[in-house]
């Protein structure tokens, strides 16, 4: 008994995953798969979303690891062309995508991920970027209001550079409660600044 206690205490360990074969080794916690809405197929889902993130260019994913499952990731992805900023076809502009498992939440595994990605020099050259969409948070786990549930997010980005910023790009100005979330890395071309603001307004950019 208390050996079992103390491999639940383990924290995970936190890996960049190489490509396909490295995501086959390990199983998808059952925690996790809010973006499916915990569907029959949140397992598929997710291995999908990860195995699709390794082969973009430029795409990258990291996992938190517990034994034999992912218990949490987070995901830098090529900016879809579904969003302004993403019509730019920058590949130094990225989206961030990160969910934590059911069961394995409040425990410092979010930060760890997050420390693990941006505390690489590359990120200093790169613009990155996160969507929070109130229709895709798992409040009923937390059992907190959507509110606070926001505040907490933006308070993990802002840990790491990250600032909320205006948009009127129509997803996220659909709700009052969703955001965008910026960070500028301090070695990215002003030219680049320059027309990811005009994308970020809605502006046409050439």
């Amino acid at each position: 008994m208390a050996v079992a206690a103390e491999q639940a205490r383990a924290f995970p360990e936190i890996l960049a995953l190489e490509g396909g074969a490295a995501l086959a080794e390990y199983e998808i916690a059952s925690g996790l798969g809010a973006f499916s809405a915990y569907s029959r197929r949140r397992a598929q889902v997710v291995r999908e979303t990860l195995g699709r993130a390794l082969r973009a260019p430029g795409g990258e994913a990291f996992a938190a690891v517990h034994g034999d499952s992912i218990i949490g990731y987070l995901l830098l992805v090529p900016a879809g062309i579904d969003q302004p900023w993403g019509r730019l076809g920058d590949p130094r502009v990225l989206e961030v995508g990160i969910e934590v498992a059911r069961g394995h939440r409040g425990a410092g595994i979010a930060q760890a991920l997050f420390r693990r990605a941006f505390a690489r020099p590359e990120v200093e050259s790169r613009i990155y970027v996160a969507t929070g969409y109130v229709w895709c948070w798992d409040i009923e786990d937390t059992v907190i209001e959507a509110g606070i549930y926001a505040d907490r997010l933006l308070a993990l980005f802002a840990r790491f550079g990250f600032r909320r910023e205006w948009t009127n790009e129509p997803n996220v100005a659909l709700e009052p409660l969703n955001f965008l979330a910026v960070r500028i890395g301090r070695d990215v071309p002003a030219a680049l600044v320059n027309r990811f603001r005009l994308a970020q307004r809605g502006e046409q950019v050439t």
